[in-house]
């Protein structure tokens, strides 16, 4: 409802003289332009996020998953609580205390959540990235996102920690990886409850399943991480639009820029000590 703000966004994305976006937000920007570029791959820490052997001071007392994202419908975290209910293994979630907060009917949604916590999760509180690694190793599997249909950074971590992860593939959504459309390797391809707690009972009772599935979602994320692949890609694009427009701002003066990142400002209510930095540029 902030009309600077959205007036702000509106000239950054008329002016820009490209559109990329991938994963699950390229068809909300097909909605606004016929020029969109698709990017699907992305990169990870591969020194931080690997398959390592950190310990973490915890007792291992039941199958765990470790759950690290965000809590709220954006999440799927309530078709998840609702799929808890229908398993039949024993096992526990380390989630993270982490909750959509941004507004009233997020707050809302928060205390509905907890007040139907199912006894499988035990809330942690939040964990400092240098640490990640440590509880994705601890765990036996990983739950990502249950909503959206395609992988977030938790899923390629998880995997290159060396842990098969439970995320939502929507089977319709096809990614670009390499040139190539292609599926997902993440399960499960649907995110009705009772099929989320399938797949988790089976992943908790079946070694052979954790297996399987951790071969080809390992498969998937090494090809969909090539750091090189995606270097050579992002520098092929800046050269050639480089060449072409010679500046990344189209019909726009020094003093419409700046303009822009007043009503930027304005719109987000920052500070001084923030609207001095950008005095700066």
């Amino acid at each position: 409802m902030n009309f600077l703000e959205r007036k702000f966004y509106y000239n950054a994305f008329k002016n820009s003289i490209a559109h990329i976006a991938g994963i699950w937000v390229y068809p909300f920007l097909e909605k606004y332009t016929k020029n969109g570029i698709k990017m699907d791959m992305q990169t990870i820490d591969e020194e931080l996020f690997k398959n390592t052997n950190h310990k973490i001071n915890l007792e291992k007392t039941k199958f765990t998953f470790f759950s690290p994202q965000r809590m709220g419908l954006p999440k799927g975290t309530d078709l998840l609580w609702k799929a808890l209910k229908l398993c039949k293994t024993d096992f526990e979630i380390l989630q993270v205390n982490w909750f959509d907060e941004s507004n009233d009917e997020e707050l809302k949604i928060k205390d509905e959540l907890l007040k139907e916590l199912p006894p499988q999760i035990k809330l942690i509180p939040m964990i400092k990235r240098e640490k990640m690694p440590e509880y994705y190793n601890f765990a036996d599997a990983i739950i990502g996102n249950m909503k959206i249909g395609t992988w977030e950074l938790v899923d390629l971590e998880g995997v290159m920690c060396g842990k098969p992860v439970l995320s939502y593939s929507d089977p319709n959504h096809k990614l670009l990886i390499k040139g190539n459309y292609t599926k997902s390797s993440f399960m499960p391809d649907s995110n009705n409850p009772k099929d989320i707690a399938k797949i988790i009972d089976d992943t908790v009772s079946s070694k052979e399943f954790r297996d399987s599935l951790f071969k080809n979602e390992k498969q998937f994320v090494l090809n969909s991480t090539d750091k090189e692949w995606i270097a050579n890609w992002w520098d092929n694009f800046f050269e050639k639009f480089s060449q072409k427009y010679g500046n990344i701002h189209k019909n726009s003066s020094k003093i419409s820029i700046k303009m822009r990142i007043w009503l930027f400002l304005i719109g987000n209510r920052l500070y001084w000590n923030k609207i001095k930095k950008i005095t700066k540029i």
